[in-house]
């Protein structure tokens, strides 16, 4: 009788430990999120190869300047410019000199294209990138305007927003892009 009751305590024990991890899971989301293949401290290497599996266009890599213009290493496809937003850039993925990746954005064409989500509101997309990252909430925000030195009023999209302690912020326009970078880890944090 002994033996079973410990079993049973065992087992009741198991279970709200298991609970409080999904929990924390639930309430943090992934402690890495893996978005097509894609994630934050992956090597570029390895972020070349997923490209390639995931697109059939080419990309290229862009190595840090030597003159300090620039410290990161950047991957972006479809032939495209950072400094032309109207071209087909689908991704633009940084890494730093580590190799590590440590900003990814997936483009709306892009999104369009890999998660087959052509004709589905921005609302609709994000309610399903939630439960298929296992993501607990993201929180919309508004768009915001500003004003460039030059006078130029500039727009930016609202959308919504998901921030985990495990180190990672999302975020999801309005105009679906779909953005990837890191923050810093609540065990990282210092306020003394």
């Amino acid at each position: 009788m002994k033996k079973i009751l410990v079993v049973l305590v065992l087992l009741i024990s198991g279970l709200f430990i298991s609970a409080g991890i999904c929990n924390a899971e639930l309430k943090e989301g992934p402690m890495v999120l893996k978005v097509k293949g894609l994630y934050l401290g992956m090597d570029i290497d390895e972020a070349c190869k997923v490209i390639s599996l995931l697109m059939e266009s080419s990309y290229v890599v862009i190595p840090p300047s030597t003159d300090g213009s620039h410290g990161n290493y950047l991957i972006i496809t479809e032939g495209g410019s950072v400094l032309y937003p109207d071209s087909k850039i689908y991704f633009t993925i940084y890494a730093g000199k580590d190799k590590m990746v440590n900003y990814i954005l997936f483009q709306s064409a892009l999104i369009d294209k890999l998660f087959g989500a052509v004709g589905i509101s921005s609302e609709d997309f994000v309610r399903e990138f939630i439960k298929a990252y296992k993501i607990p909430d993201m929180e919309p925000y508004e768009s915001s305007f500003y004003t460039t030195y030059d006078g130029n009023t500039i727009t930016i999209p609202g959308g919504w927003v998901f921030t985990s302690s495990n180190g990672y912020k999302v975020t999801i326009t309005e105009l679906r892009t779909l953005t990837i970078e890191p923050i810093a880890k609540k065990s990282e944090m210092k306020f003394d």
